[in-house]
């Protein structure tokens, strides 16, 4: 269990001192488990004991598959679902918390992967590794550090994103989580890779902090 002024999407002070430990595929300090999501932040249940009987039930669903592990941990740009009640959140990182931002029928069936790995398996075919735990088949100009937009849930690709100049890149961790502008300017060297975005300012970014997630606009509602 964590404490609750510890968690990422506390927003205030409650009775109950701990929550959930999430676990999976996501960092510890940048997921939440089900359960508290539900309750603490969605305020869709009222107990612990409740959000583990509603998950356990099968009614939520995260990228358009349903999960029972009510301690399962929710991250960066996943898409969570309660068919029974119309709903569909997708987690934003904003400064130091997660935020769920409730979004439509159609912006559920999308999500933005980043490449942080790639390799050759069985067959010729390039495997490559996804931010939040998934492997995908693609094509072999993928690069790590590029993202992917993915149709849920058969995780079809639908469009590339290189990180490259002009492209627009989301800041999901670090003192400017949360914003998102034009890559101006791509730096790489031996001791550091970073990007120089524009938005409302512009401010320098190392690559392990930042996603692609659109050409001219974000692919995604942020």
């Amino acid at each position: 269990m964590l404490k609750r002024l510890a968690h990422p999407l506390a927003k205030e002070k409650k009775k109950a001192k701990f929550v959930a430990k999430p676990r999976g595929p996501h960092p510890l300090k940048q997921s939440i488990a089900l359960s508290a999501l539900l309750r603490d932040y969605l305020n869709l249940v009222e107990t612990y004991k409740e959000a583990k009987k509603v998950i356990k039930s099968g009614k939520v669903m995260v990228d358009a598959r349903v999960v029972k592990d009510h301690r399962f941990g929710v991250g960066v740009f996943d898409v969570i679902s309660i068919p029974e009640m119309k709903m569909n959140f997708r987690i934003i990182p904003e400064k130091n918390k997660l935020v769920a931002k409730e979004i439509d029928e159609k912006e559920a069936k999308l999500k933005i992967c980043k490449i942080i790995g790639k390799r050759a398996v069985k067959g010729g075919k390039i495997q490559f590794n996804l931010h939040d735990g998934r492997n995908i088949l693609g094509e072999n100009s993928y690069k790590v550090q590029d993202s992917l937009l993915i149709e849920l849930p058969e995780q079809k690709v639908l469009e590339h994103f290189p990180l490259q100049e002009k492209m627009i890149a989301f800041v999901f961790k670090g003192k400017n989580a949360g914003k998102h502008g034009v890559i101006e300017k791509v730096e790489r060297g031996w001791r550091l890779n970073r990007v120089l975005i524009k938005g409302e300012e512009e401010f320098w970014v190392p690559f392990k902090n930042l996603m692609i997630i659109g050409k001219e606009e974000p692919a995604i509602k942020v």
